[in-house]
């Protein structure tokens, strides 16, 4: 595989937010379950997240925002919050996801080839 395709097929890989690219489970996660995930990753500071693994960050942000659709369906106030703040989160996972992507191609120096392609009108 040339390094252009590579470089391709990584940004597609990493910047799409993954959830366009799944299939949709079986069942919607339960609304308990997606509250406490919530209180629990969004309790500690930003920094430990860099620690996490690129599968557990895009996991998350799928959790998420599959969360955010699920407690949008019941009515009360306190859970239009918590999908706001759900759908807020997952933004952040996606962020990170995109961050991590750049670092990749600074640290590879593929910047300058990503640019000129673009330029180029190569998407």
């Amino acid at each position: 595989m040339s390094r252009t395709k590579l470089v391709a097929a990584l940004l597609v890989a990493l910047v799409v937010p993954p959830s366009r690219f799944l299939a949709q489970d079986d069942h919607a996660p339960l609304p308990g379950r997606c509250i406490a995930d919530y209180d629990l990753w969004s309790a500690g500071p930003r920094d430990s997240d860099e620690k996490l693994p690129l599968t557990v960050i895009q996991t998350r942000e799928i959790e998420m925002w599959n969360c955010a659709k699920v407690i949008r369906l019941f009515d009360s106030e306190h859970n239009t919050a918590y999908s706001f703040k759900m759908l807020l989160l997952s933004d952040t996972y996606s962020g990170d996801v995109r961050h991590r992507a750049l670092d990749f191609i600074q640290r590879h120096g593929l910047m300058k080839e990503f640019s000129q392609e673009d330029t180029a009108g190569q998407r």
